[in-house]
C-alpha cells in the first residue's frame, strides 16, 4: 500500500523528523502558532466575504423591493419600523398604550405618493423622531380599489398620501395630507398634532369645560379646528352653543352647512335667524360673516353663466347697499373681493367698476396696491379693444 503525499508536505515532514527532540518540540510550537495564525487569517476572510456577500444580497434583495412592478407589493423604506398590517398595527397600539400612525399611499401610480416616500418616508431622521412614541403602518393603496376597501370608507380616504393619526384605542384624531416641509420639520408637525390633542383632550374631557367663558370656548375651539380634531370640535361647538348668545358658535354652525351647499336647508334657515336675531343691527359682524359664508359657498361652483355668477356676488352686494356706509372699515375689502371674483370669470370691464369703488373707500396704505390692480385692469381691456 503506497500514500501518494503531496511534495511540500512530505518534504516538511522529513525536515521535522530528521531534528533533534528539542528542535523538533520548538519547531512543532512554531508551527502550531503558523498553522493556529492562518486558521485565523483564513477565518477572518471567510467572515469578511460572507460579510461582503451578504452586504451584496442585501442590497439586491432592498433593489429588488423597490424595483417592483405596480401590480406587486410595495416594500417601506425602513421596513423593519413599519407594519404592513393595520389590524396588527391597532393591536400593538393597545398593547403598549401609544398613539398609531398608519401613511396610505398610491405607489407608483401616485406622483404625490412618489414624492412623499422620496422627501420624507425614506429619510432617517424622520423614523428615529417617531418611531419610539408612534406604531407606524405603512399601507400601499391600488390605483383601481379592491385593496384596503374597508380603510378607505371607515376613515373616508379620498386623496393620497394621507397619514392617519389615531388614539391607542383606535379612534381617529386627524387627516395630515401631503405637507411641504422637509422631513425632519414633518415629524415634529406630528409631535406637536399629538402634543395639541393631548392638552385639548385633558380640558375638554374633564371638569372644567362647563365653567369656561365664551372666549375661553372660542380660543380651545380655533385650537382644534386648527388641528383637525373634529370630535373636540363638536363637543366644544355644543358646549359653546348652551349660551344663548353665543354668535361665533352659531356662525361655525351655519358655516358647517355653507361648506356643505346646505345654506338654504331648514336647519340653516333657523341658525341663520338666530345669528341676526343676536346681531340685529351687525354690531358685532354677524351680517358681514354671514354674507362672506353665502358668497364662498354659492362661488365655489365654476360655471361662467350670468345667473351663477349673480347669485354668488347678491350676498356681498346686499351688505355693501345695507351696510357699507356704516362699515369703510370692510366695504373695501368687499369691493375688491367682488372685482377679484368678476375678473375670475373673465368679466374685467365690471371687475374695474368695483376695483374703482374700492379705491375710493379704501384707506391710504392700500390705494397704490388698488391702483396698481385697476392699471391691470385697464390695460387688459385696452388688449381686448
Amino acid at each position: 500500500m503506497r500514500c501518494v503525499a503531496k511534495p511540500d508536505r512530505f518534504s516538511r515532514g522529513i525536515t521535522v523528523m530528521n531534528t533533534k527532540a528539542s528542535e523538533r518540540e520548538s519547531i512543532g510550537q512554531s508551527r502550531n502558532k503558523q498553522i493556529a495564525a492562518c486558521l485565523r487569517l483564513g477565518l477572518i476572510m471567510i467572515i469578511t466575504a460572507f460579510s461582503f456577500s451578504l452586504f451584496g444580497s442585501l442590497q439586491n434583495v432592498e433593489q429588488s423591493l423597490y424595483s417592483l412592478s405596480p401590480k406587486e407589493e410595495m416594500i417601506p423604506p425602513h421596513s423593519l419600523h413599519w407594519l404592513l398590517n393595520f389590524q396588527e398595527g391597532l393591536l400593538q397600539a393597545r398593547d403598549q398604550d401609544k398613539p398609531l400612525l398608519a401613511v396610505f399611499v398610491g405607489l407608483p401610480w401616485c406622483p404625490w405618493s412618489e414624492k412623499i416616500q422620496r422627501e420624507v418616508l425614506e429619510k432617517n431622521d424622520f423614523i428615529e423622531e417617531l418611531k419610539e412614541q408612534f406604531i407606524l403602518v405603512f399601507l400601499n393603496l391600488p390605483e383601481e380599489g379592491g385593496k384596503h376597501d374597508d380603510l378607505r370608507e371607515r376613515f373616508g380616504i379620498e386623496e393620497l398620501p394621507l397619514f392617519l393619526l389615531l388614539d391607542p384605542q383606535g379612534r381617529l384624531i386627524a387627516k395630515v395630507g401631503y405637507l411641504p416641509k422637509p422631513s425632519s420639520e414633518f415629524a415634529a408637525h406630528i409631535h406637536k398634532l399629538y402634543r395639541s390633542y393631548s392638552e385639548l383632550k385633558e380640558v375638554v374631557e374633564g371638569d372644567t369645560l362647563s365653567s369656561l367663558s365664551q372666549e375661553g370656548l372660542k380660543s380651545l375651539y380655533l385650537k382644534a379646528k386648527e388641528g383637525g380634531f373634529e370630535g373636540f370640535k363638536d363637543k366644544l361647538s355644543l358646549a359653546g352653543l348652551k349660551d344663548g348668545a353665543a354668535l361665533f358658535f352659531l356662525l361655525e354652525q351655519y358655516r358647517h352647512y355653507a361648506e356643505k351647499g346646505q345654506q338654504g336647508s331648514k336647519e340653516a334657515l333657523a341658525v341663520r335667524k338666530k345669528i341676526l336675531s343676536c346681531d340685529p343691527q351687525n354690531k358685532q359682524g354677524g351680517w358681514r360673516s354671514l354674507a362672506l359664508l353665502d358668497f364662498d359657498a354659492l362661488s365655489k361652483k365654476r360655471s361662467k353663466k350670468k345667473k351663477h355668477i349673480q347669485a354668488a356676488l347678491n350676498p356681498l352686494i346686499a351688505y355693501v347697499k345695507k351696510y357699507g356706509k356704516e362699515d369703510p372699515e370692510n366695504l373695501w375689502k368687499m369691493e375688491m373681493l367682488i372685482a377679484q371674483f368678476l375678473f375670475g370669470k373673465n368679466k374685467a370691464k365690471e371687475a374695474l367698476l368695483h376695483a374703482k369703488s374700492a379705491f375710493n373707500h379704501a384707506p391710504e396704505g392700500n390705494k397704490k396696491e388698488i391702483c396698481d390692480t385697476i392699471s391691470y385692469l385697464e390695460g387688459k381691456l385696452k388688449k381686448r379693444t
